[in-house]
C-alpha cells in the first residue's frame, strides 16, 4: 500500500473576555492511497544470454 500524507501544524490564538490563549495544533490528512492489485508472483529470477 503507498500513501501520500500531509503534516499540518498550526497555531490557534483564542481571545477572549479574561485573555488570550494559544494552543498548538498537530494533524496529519492522508492526501491518496493506492492498492496494487494483481498476483503475488510465486518467484523472481534473472536470465541472461551471452
Amino acid at each position: 500500500m503507498h500513501r501520500i500524507l500531509m503534516e499540518l501544524r498550526v497555531t490557534i490564538a483564542v481571545i477572549l473576555p479574561g485573555g488570550a490563549q494559544q494552543t498548538n495544533v498537530d494533524l496529519t490528512v492522508c492526501l491518496a492511497e493506492t492498492v496494487i492489485v494483481g498476483s503475488v508472483p510465486g518467484g523472481m529470477g534473472l536470465i541472461t544470454q551471452k
